[in-house]
């Protein structure tokens, strides 16, 4: 009897597959149900505790693109359902090129064309695209990145799918310190949860109710310093936006970016060190746009006057207030320039008390 073909690919497909991971724990699958391995993760020799399902796909004759920027997977719907939306543990396809001896990998929990067509319904099988960058072992760390993300996505479904109460029950003879450090957390996640909804309103035009989901956070209590500073920013971007669509002055939007950058060093003030930078980079750079259009607004107005020749003494008056713009201008390109020195100083901390 004829071995079939498929069967030898497969069978180089594993051994590559195991080669690349042969460093950590790699469980093959007694039963396929839609994954092959359950892979452990480790780290120096000792486990990681994470672990991922892996689905294997080999082939001989690999679809890549024209551009060879990706590979084209086929999949059924029914397993791309299973693998991207019902498991609750991260889970990557994988495929094999056997020709090439090269190993692929797609986070297919985190594929937005894959949950978007498995969203619609529409076809019983699609097409994954599988980025050719994405390659192992060479590129280990972006695959660590991915795992980190979709550990992410179902840690958030099964906090979803998990009762209050059985929450509740399970931090039961934990000390009221750990109690505390899970709800601090579990509010932190929430707030960003609402930020995201807010950002993604705001990419659909909604502008008045990013603004409004965006104060009520701010209104929160139980913000932390790092949330506070991060929906400031957001929200100074939003009504930044709002200013320059509403048809006014511009420069009513620079003066928005720059009460922001105010707002922010004031949030920052006694924060970490990476805040109070990002606050003073902010506002140093907003103060420059202001400055930037007055300067604008200035030369437009002299060039007028210059023409009419009508009123010296009111264009002397611009010339001066024009000289005195152009240096300010360049004390706070200087001070911009400064602030890249001081980032990368030791005595950062006392540089920032002149600012």
């Amino acid at each position: 009897m004829k071995r079939p073909e498929q069967h030898i690919i497969d069978e180089k497909g594993n051994a590559l597959f195991r080669s690349v991971f042969s460093e950590w724990g790699v469980n093959p699958s007694e039963k396929d149900y839609g994954w092959d391995y359950a892979v452990e993760v480790f780290r120096d020799g000792t486990s990681t505790g994470l672990l991922f399902n892996a689905q294997l796909k080999s082939s001989a004759i690999t679809a890549y693109s024209a551009e060879g920027t990706f590979i084209s997977q086929p999949l059924e719907i029914e397993a791309a359902e299973y693998l991207a939306k019902r498991l609750q543990q991260p889970t990557f396809l994988f495929h094999a090129d056997i020709k090439r001896n090269a190993l692929y990998w797609t986070a297919i929990q985190l594929d937005d064309a894959v949950l978007n067509a498995l969203e619609k319904g529409e076809t019983k099988s699609l097409t994954v695209r599988i980025p050719t960058a994405n390659l192992l072992p060479q590129n280990f760390d972006l695959s660590a990145r991915d795992l980190r993300r979709a550990h992410g996505v179902v840690v958030g479904r099964a906090l979803l799918i998990t009762k209050d109460t059985d929450l509740v029950d399970a931090m039961v003879g934990h000390s009221i310190e750990k109690k505390d450090e899970v709800a601090e957390d579990l509010h932190e996640k929430a707030h960003r949860v609402e930020a995201q909804s807010a950002h993604e309103l705001f990419g659909q035009g909604n502008i008045p109710e990013a603004k409004r989901r965006l104060k009520a956070i701010l209104d929160k209590p139980d913000a932390s310093l790092h949330t506070r500073f991060n929906v400031t920013a957001q929200l100074g971007d939003v009504e930044w936006a709002e200013l320059l669509q509403s048809g006014k002055p511009q420069a009513l939007a620079a003066q928005r970016l720059l009460e922001t950058g105010r707002q922010l060093c004031t949030i920052a003030k006694n924060g970490p060190t990476h805040l109070r930078l990002s606050a003073v980079v902010t506002r140093t750079a907003s103060e420059l746009g202001v400055l930037v259009h007055r300067h604008l607004s200035l030369t437009m107005n002299w060039q007028v006057h210059e023409k009419r020749n009508q009123d010296p003494l009111w264009l002397a008056v611009l010339s001066f207030t024009l000289n005195e713009n152009a240096a300010a201008i360049g004390r706070n390109t200087n001070r911009a320039s400064g602030l890249h020195v001081w980032r990368r100083s030791r005595d950062i901390d006392g540089s920032f008390q002149s600012l």
